[in-house]
């Protein structure tokens, strides 16, 4: 039995996300992306979309904005019942770099 793929990616218009998220649209997967860009995940959607993604859906969400870190994992996970896959962004703020967002291990385990 196959299963179609299922991914997040948070900051999904970095160079690297968006190859991570074309390798999986190539095997028909089923994307959430979320950043801060809206027209720039617009255009990566129709990208993956066109290079055979089964659906794509997308959020607009600043990783520092630490507030709206589980509203952002809700709608992703609700968008497809879970993840078998997370693809995170490395984040800068004023307080040095952050190696991970709080919450998203949640995304692929609930």
């Amino acid at each position: 039995m196959t299963t179609t793929p299922r991914l997040l990616v948070v900051g999904a218009t970095s160079a690297i996300a968006h190859e991570v998220a074309r390798r999986y649209a190539a095997r028909n997967a089923r994307l959430f992306l979320a950043g801060r860009d809206a027209a720039g995940i617009a255009a990566n959607a129709a990208d993956l979309t066109a290079r055979g993604a089964e659906s794509v859906v997308t959020a607009a969400f600043d990783a520092l904005d630490t507030a709206s870190h589980e509203a952002m994992l809700d709608k992703a996970f609700v968008a497809f019942d879970g993840f078998d896959a997370v693809q995170t962004i490395i984040v800068h703020d004023d307080d040095g770099w952050r190696w991970s967002i709080p919450g998203l291990s949640r995304a692929c385990h609930d």
